[in-house]
């Protein structure tokens, strides 16, 4: 479970790096558009969820179980830091 922002962005960020090391093009050409967040407004917020989400569901095939667990982790989040804006 997420708890702070530190473990969201040290998640992404082991994501990303993974994904680089296996060079899973797929994933990294859908996430890297929202990755970094330009800033912390909703709207950043929302271009990473919907890269996230994209990420789940154009580029699953290249991505291992625990990814996948983490992507949908990562989402669940967002969606609820949304709702508190």
């Amino acid at each position: 479970m997420i708890e702070n922002d530190k473990q969201f962005f040290d998640l992404l960020r082991s994501l990303i790096e993974a994904w680089c090391d296996r060079r899973c093009l797929g994933a990294l050409r859908l996430i890297l558009p929202a990755y970094p967040m330009p800033s912390g407004l909703t709207d950043s917020w929302g271009e990473l969820e919907t890269a996230l989400s994209n990420v789940r569901a154009f580029a699953r095939n290249e991505l291992t179980d625990s990814e996948l667990q983490s992507v949908e982790e990562a989402i669940r989040t967002i969606r609820k830091a949304m709702w508190r804006f």
